[in-house]
Protein backbone atom coordinates (compact mmCIF):
# COMPACT_ATOMS: atom_id res chain seq x y z
CA UNK A 1 0.00 0.00 0.00
CA UNK A 2 1.47 3.34 -1.07
CA UNK A 3 1.33 6.57 0.86
CA UNK A 4 -1.66 7.88 -1.11
CA UNK A 5 -3.69 4.77 -0.35
CA UNK A 6 -2.77 5.00 3.33
CA UNK A 7 -3.80 8.66 3.38
CA UNK A 8 -7.18 7.82 1.80
CA UNK A 9 -7.85 5.12 4.38
CA UNK A 10 -7.01 7.52 7.21
CA UNK A 11 -9.26 10.17 5.73
CA UNK A 12 -12.17 7.73 5.60
CA UNK A 13 -11.61 6.75 9.24
CA UNK A 14 -11.46 10.44 10.23
CA UNK A 15 -14.75 11.07 8.43
CA UNK A 16 -16.41 8.17 10.25
CA UNK A 17 -15.29 9.64 13.56
CA UNK A 18 -16.43 13.17 12.67
CA UNK A 19 -19.98 12.17 11.63
CA UNK A 20 -21.15 11.12 15.15
CA UNK A 21 -19.73 14.33 16.59
CA UNK A 22 -21.64 16.38 14.04
CA UNK A 23 -24.83 14.41 14.72
CA UNK A 24 -24.42 14.92 18.45
CA UNK A 25 -24.10 18.67 17.94
CA UNK A 26 -27.24 18.70 15.81
CA UNK A 27 -29.11 16.61 18.39
CA UNK A 28 -28.12 18.92 21.28
CA UNK A 29 -28.93 22.00 19.23
CA UNK A 30 -32.37 20.66 18.23
CA UNK A 31 -33.22 19.78 21.85
CA UNK A 32 -32.13 23.23 23.06
CA UNK A 33 -34.19 24.85 20.29
CA UNK A 34 -37.27 22.80 21.19
CA UNK A 35 -36.78 23.59 24.88
CA UNK A 36 -36.36 27.31 24.22
CA UNK A 37 -39.35 27.59 21.87
CA UNK A 38 -41.56 25.72 24.35
CA UNK A 39 -40.41 27.98 27.15
CA UNK A 40 -41.19 31.09 25.10
CA UNK A 41 -44.63 29.77 24.08
CA UNK A 42 -45.47 28.77 27.66
CA UNK A 43 -44.44 32.21 28.92
CA UNK A 44 -46.54 33.95 26.25
CA UNK A 45 -49.53 31.77 27.15
CA UNK A 46 -49.16 32.65 30.84
CA UNK A 47 -48.78 36.30 29.87
CA UNK A 48 -52.01 36.42 27.85
CA UNK A 49 -53.75 34.49 30.64
CA UNK A 50 -52.88 37.44 32.92
CA UNK A 51 -54.66 39.71 30.44
CA UNK A 52 -57.64 37.36 30.37
CA UNK A 53 -57.85 37.36 34.16
CA UNK A 54 -57.54 41.15 34.22
CA UNK A 55 -60.44 41.40 31.79
CA UNK A 56 -62.51 38.85 33.69
CA UNK A 57 -61.83 40.08 37.20
CA UNK A 58 -60.87 43.70 36.66
CA UNK A 59 -57.78 42.92 38.73
CA UNK A 60 -54.29 41.39 38.54
CA UNK A 61 -55.21 38.59 40.94
CA UNK A 62 -53.81 35.80 38.81
CA UNK A 63 -52.45 32.91 40.91
CA UNK A 64 -49.59 31.98 38.61
CA UNK A 65 -48.24 35.51 38.20
CA UNK A 66 -49.61 37.59 41.08
CA UNK A 67 -48.25 40.96 40.00
CA UNK A 68 -48.42 44.14 42.03
CA UNK A 69 -48.26 47.50 40.32
CA UNK A 70 -45.42 49.92 40.98
CA UNK A 71 -45.56 53.69 40.54
CA UNK A 72 -43.69 53.38 37.24
CA UNK A 73 -46.47 51.26 35.73
CA UNK A 74 -44.50 48.01 35.90
CA UNK A 75 -45.77 44.92 37.65
CA UNK A 76 -43.55 43.43 40.34
CA UNK A 77 -43.32 39.70 40.97
CA UNK A 78 -43.26 38.53 44.61
CA UNK A 79 -39.76 37.88 45.90
CA UNK A 80 -37.93 41.12 45.33
CA UNK A 81 -37.77 44.48 43.66
CA UNK A 82 -35.52 43.15 40.88
CA UNK A 83 -38.07 40.61 39.69
CA UNK A 84 -40.01 42.95 37.44
CA UNK A 85 -41.70 42.56 34.12
CA UNK A 86 -43.19 45.33 32.07
CA UNK A 87 -46.89 44.85 31.45
CA UNK A 88 -48.51 47.55 29.37
CA UNK A 89 -52.16 47.50 30.32
CA UNK A 90 -54.42 47.50 27.28
CA UNK A 91 -57.55 49.63 27.06
CA UNK A 92 -59.34 46.87 25.15
CA UNK A 93 -60.98 45.67 28.33
CA UNK A 94 -62.34 48.87 29.83
CA UNK A 95 -65.42 47.09 31.12
CA UNK A 96 -64.85 43.64 32.73
CA UNK A 97 -68.52 42.78 32.17
CA UNK A 98 -68.22 43.32 28.38
CA UNK A 99 -68.41 39.84 26.87
CA UNK A 100 -66.79 40.80 23.55
CA UNK A 101 -63.72 42.14 25.37
CA UNK A 102 -63.44 38.92 27.34
CA UNK A 103 -63.72 36.84 24.17
CA UNK A 104 -60.86 38.83 22.59
CA UNK A 105 -58.48 37.81 25.36
CA UNK A 106 -59.85 34.27 25.41
CA UNK A 107 -59.14 33.94 21.66
CA UNK A 108 -55.54 35.03 22.20
CA UNK A 109 -55.03 32.38 24.85
CA UNK A 110 -56.22 29.54 22.64
CA UNK A 111 -54.38 30.89 19.58
CA UNK A 112 -51.04 30.52 21.36
CA UNK A 113 -52.08 27.15 22.78
CA UNK A 114 -52.82 26.02 19.19
CA UNK A 115 -49.37 27.24 18.08
CA UNK A 116 -47.81 25.36 21.00
CA UNK A 117 -49.60 22.11 20.09
CA UNK A 118 -48.83 22.43 16.35
CA UNK A 119 -45.14 23.10 16.95
CA UNK A 120 -44.76 20.06 19.21
CA UNK A 121 -46.67 17.78 16.84
CA UNK A 122 -44.34 18.80 13.97
CA UNK A 123 -41.19 18.44 16.11
CA UNK A 124 -42.30 15.08 17.47
CA UNK A 125 -43.31 13.68 14.07
CA UNK A 126 -39.92 14.66 12.57
CA UNK A 127 -38.11 12.88 15.39
CA UNK A 128 -40.26 9.78 14.98
CA UNK A 129 -39.33 9.64 11.31
CA UNK A 130 -35.64 9.49 12.29
CA UNK A 131 -36.44 6.38 14.35
CA UNK A 132 -33.77 7.40 16.86
CA UNK A 133 -34.59 6.95 20.53
CA UNK A 134 -31.89 9.49 21.39
CA UNK A 135 -34.13 12.19 19.89
CA UNK A 136 -37.61 10.76 20.49
CA UNK A 137 -37.28 10.19 24.24
CA UNK A 138 -35.91 13.66 25.20
CA UNK A 139 -38.52 15.31 22.96
CA UNK A 140 -41.28 13.27 24.60
CA UNK A 141 -40.08 14.32 28.07
CA UNK A 142 -39.96 17.99 27.05
CA UNK A 143 -43.43 17.72 25.49
CA UNK A 144 -44.84 16.13 28.67
CA UNK A 145 -43.34 18.79 30.97
CA UNK A 146 -44.50 21.77 28.94
CA UNK A 147 -47.91 20.24 28.20
CA UNK A 148 -48.43 19.86 31.96
CA UNK A 149 -47.38 23.49 32.44
CA UNK A 150 -49.79 24.72 29.77
CA UNK A 151 -52.63 22.68 31.29
CA UNK A 152 -51.88 24.24 34.67
CA UNK A 153 -51.94 27.73 33.15
CA UNK A 154 -55.28 27.01 31.44
CA UNK A 155 -56.69 25.67 34.70
CA UNK A 156 -55.72 28.94 36.36
CA UNK A 157 -57.46 30.85 33.57
CA UNK A 158 -60.74 29.15 34.36
CA UNK A 159 -60.56 29.43 38.14
CA UNK A 160 -62.81 31.98 39.77
CA UNK A 161 -61.47 35.36 40.76
CA UNK A 162 -60.69 35.89 44.41
CA UNK A 163 -63.79 37.48 45.87
CA UNK A 164 -64.48 39.55 48.90
CA UNK A 165 -67.18 37.46 50.59
CA UNK A 166 -70.22 38.90 52.30
CA UNK A 167 -69.20 42.48 52.91
CA UNK A 168 -72.05 44.16 54.74
CA UNK A 169 -72.36 47.79 55.76
CA UNK A 170 -74.12 49.05 58.88
CA UNK A 171 -75.02 52.74 59.09
CA UNK A 172 -75.74 54.54 62.39
CA UNK A 173 -76.65 58.22 61.86
CA UNK A 174 -77.44 60.38 64.87
CA UNK A 175 -80.72 61.37 63.27
CA UNK A 176 -82.87 60.03 60.46
CA UNK A 177 -81.30 60.97 57.13
CA UNK A 178 -80.98 60.09 53.46
CA UNK A 179 -77.60 58.53 52.72
CA UNK A 180 -75.95 57.61 49.43
CA UNK A 181 -73.25 54.94 49.14
CA UNK A 182 -71.09 54.20 46.12
CA UNK A 183 -67.61 52.90 45.27
CA UNK A 184 -64.60 54.24 43.43
CA UNK A 185 -64.36 50.94 41.48
CA UNK A 186 -67.99 49.91 41.23
CA UNK A 187 -67.17 47.61 38.28
CA UNK A 188 -65.62 45.17 40.80
CA UNK A 189 -69.00 44.52 42.46
CA UNK A 190 -70.52 41.18 41.48
CA UNK A 191 -73.57 40.66 43.74
CA UNK A 192 -75.51 43.35 45.59
CA UNK A 193 -78.58 43.51 47.82
CA UNK A 194 -80.56 45.69 47.56
CA UNK A 195 -79.69 46.07 43.88
CA UNK A 196 -76.86 48.53 43.33
CA UNK A 197 -77.46 50.91 40.42
CA UNK A 198 -74.61 53.44 40.30
CA UNK A 199 -75.23 54.02 44.01
CA UNK A 200 -77.39 53.08 46.96
CA UNK A 201 -79.76 55.86 47.99
CA UNK A 202 -81.35 54.90 51.30
CA UNK A 203 -83.18 56.33 54.27
CA UNK A 204 -81.48 55.38 57.55
CA UNK A 205 -82.71 55.73 61.12
CA UNK A 206 -80.52 56.16 64.25
CA UNK A 207 -81.07 52.51 65.25
CA UNK A 208 -79.44 51.41 61.95
CA UNK A 209 -82.66 50.48 60.15
CA UNK A 210 -82.26 51.01 56.40
CA UNK A 211 -85.11 51.66 53.97
CA UNK A 212 -84.81 51.61 50.21
CA UNK A 213 -87.98 52.22 48.18
CA UNK A 214 -89.99 51.43 51.30
CA UNK A 215 -88.29 48.06 51.91
CA UNK A 216 -86.45 47.37 55.17
CA UNK A 217 -82.82 46.18 55.35
CA UNK A 218 -80.64 45.80 58.43
CA UNK A 219 -77.46 46.26 56.32
CA UNK A 220 -76.28 46.79 52.76
CA UNK A 221 -74.73 43.69 51.19
CA UNK A 222 -72.37 43.06 48.26
CA UNK A 223 -69.59 40.83 46.99
CA UNK A 224 -66.71 42.03 44.85
CA UNK A 225 -63.61 40.88 42.99
CA UNK A 226 -60.43 41.67 44.88
CA UNK A 227 -57.67 43.87 43.53
CA UNK A 228 -55.09 42.97 46.17
CA UNK A 229 -53.92 39.55 47.30
CA UNK A 230 -52.99 39.14 50.95
CA UNK A 231 -49.30 38.28 51.47
CA UNK A 232 -49.78 37.09 55.09
CA UNK A 233 -46.55 38.77 56.21
CA UNK A 234 -48.19 39.08 59.59
CA UNK A 235 -51.38 37.85 61.18
CA UNK A 236 -52.41 34.97 63.43
CA UNK A 237 -52.20 31.17 63.49
CA UNK A 238 -55.63 29.77 64.44
CA UNK A 239 -56.65 26.18 65.14
CA UNK A 240 -60.20 24.91 64.80
CA UNK A 241 -60.81 24.53 68.55
CA UNK A 242 -59.60 28.08 69.27
CA UNK A 243 -61.56 29.78 66.47
CA UNK A 244 -64.49 31.05 68.58
CA UNK A 245 -62.31 32.65 71.28
CA UNK A 246 -59.98 34.06 68.63
CA UNK A 247 -62.80 35.76 66.73
CA UNK A 248 -64.50 37.06 69.88
CA UNK A 249 -61.26 38.57 71.21
CA UNK A 250 -60.02 40.12 67.97
CA UNK A 251 -63.38 41.52 66.89
CA UNK A 252 -63.89 43.08 70.33
CA UNK A 253 -60.44 44.66 70.07
CA UNK A 254 -61.24 45.98 66.59
CA UNK A 255 -64.44 47.61 67.85
CA UNK A 256 -67.46 45.60 66.64
CA UNK A 257 -70.50 45.65 68.93
CA UNK A 258 -72.33 42.51 70.07
CA UNK A 259 -74.68 42.29 67.09
CA UNK A 260 -71.97 42.94 64.50
CA UNK A 261 -69.60 40.51 66.21
CA UNK A 262 -72.22 37.76 66.35
CA UNK A 263 -73.07 38.09 62.66
CA UNK A 264 -69.40 38.11 61.71
CA UNK A 265 -68.71 34.94 63.72
CA UNK A 266 -71.80 33.14 62.40
CA UNK A 267 -70.50 33.59 58.87
CA UNK A 268 -66.74 33.09 59.34
CA UNK A 269 -66.57 30.48 62.12
CA UNK A 270 -67.56 27.60 59.77
CA UNK A 271 -64.75 28.63 57.38
CA UNK A 272 -62.14 28.48 60.12
CA UNK A 273 -63.48 25.18 61.44
CA UNK A 274 -63.46 23.61 57.96
CA UNK A 275 -59.74 24.39 57.64
CA UNK A 276 -58.76 22.81 60.98
CA UNK A 277 -55.60 24.99 60.88
CA UNK A 278 -55.50 28.49 59.39
CA UNK A 279 -53.50 31.67 59.20
CA UNK A 280 -55.50 34.90 59.39
CA UNK A 281 -54.75 38.50 58.51
CA UNK A 282 -57.04 41.52 58.89
CA UNK A 283 -57.11 44.32 56.30
CA UNK A 284 -58.51 47.47 57.86
CA UNK A 285 -60.03 50.82 56.87
CA UNK A 286 -57.02 52.61 55.36
CA UNK A 287 -55.97 49.64 53.20
CA UNK A 288 -59.51 48.93 52.03
CA UNK A 289 -60.18 52.55 51.17
CA UNK A 290 -57.07 52.53 48.95
CA UNK A 291 -58.16 49.28 47.29
CA UNK A 292 -61.75 50.32 46.53
CA UNK A 293 -62.86 53.48 48.27
CA UNK A 294 -66.34 53.38 49.72
CA UNK A 295 -67.87 56.82 49.32
CA UNK A 296 -70.63 57.68 51.80
CA UNK A 297 -72.54 60.95 51.63
CA UNK A 298 -73.04 62.61 54.08
CA UNK A 299 -69.60 61.52 55.26
CA UNK A 300 -69.63 59.61 58.59
CA UNK A 301 -67.86 61.01 61.65
CA UNK A 302 -66.20 57.62 62.11
CA UNK A 303 -65.82 54.64 59.78
CA UNK A 304 -64.51 51.11 60.37
CA UNK A 305 -63.87 48.61 57.59
CA UNK A 306 -62.67 45.08 58.44
CA UNK A 307 -61.63 42.43 55.93
CA UNK A 308 -60.55 39.00 57.21
CA UNK A 309 -58.19 36.92 55.04
CA UNK A 310 -58.22 33.19 55.78
CA UNK A 311 -55.74 30.66 54.41
CA UNK A 312 -55.64 26.95 55.19
CA UNK A 313 -52.34 25.48 56.41
CA UNK A 314 -51.45 21.84 57.05
CA UNK A 315 -49.27 22.32 60.13
CA UNK A 316 -48.58 24.79 62.89
CA UNK A 317 -47.21 27.93 61.29
CA UNK A 318 -45.14 30.68 62.85
CA UNK A 319 -46.33 34.08 61.67
CA UNK A 320 -45.46 37.55 62.89
CA UNK A 321 -48.32 38.70 65.15
CA UNK A 322 -50.40 41.47 63.60
CA UNK A 323 -50.96 44.54 65.77
CA UNK A 324 -54.62 45.50 65.78
CA UNK A 325 -55.82 49.03 66.59
CA UNK A 326 -58.94 49.71 68.64
CA UNK A 327 -61.72 51.60 66.89
CA UNK A 328 -63.65 54.21 68.83
CA UNK A 329 -67.14 55.15 67.66
CA UNK A 330 -67.91 58.82 67.47
CA UNK A 331 -71.15 60.40 66.26
CA UNK A 332 -72.53 59.23 62.90
CA UNK A 333 -70.80 55.86 62.30
CA UNK A 334 -70.36 53.38 59.43
CA UNK A 335 -69.21 49.80 60.04
CA UNK A 336 -68.35 47.29 57.31
CA UNK A 337 -66.93 43.77 57.39
CA UNK A 338 -66.14 41.06 54.85
CA UNK A 339 -63.35 38.65 53.94
CA UNK A 340 -61.57 36.40 51.46
CA UNK A 341 -60.73 32.68 51.56
CA UNK A 342 -57.39 31.63 50.02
Amino acid sequence: MNNNEEREVLDEEDLKQEVPKENNKKKVFSLIAILLINFILSFIISYVVVDYKECKCGTFSNHIMPYTESESGHFILPGGDNNTISHNYSNECKDPSNKSNLETYNTRVYLFVAIFILFNIIAFSINIQTKKKSKIIPNAIILFIFSALVLLILYEKDTECLKQLKPILYLYPEKEMNITVNFDKEELLTTTYPKFNKEWNVLVKPDGSIYEKGNYYYALYWEENRIKNCDFKDGFYVEKDDAIKFLEDKLTTLGLNDKERNEFIMYWLPRLEENDKSIVHFDLTDELQKENEMIINPKPDSILRIHINVKKVNKKTNIKVQKLPTFKRSGYTAIEWGGTIY
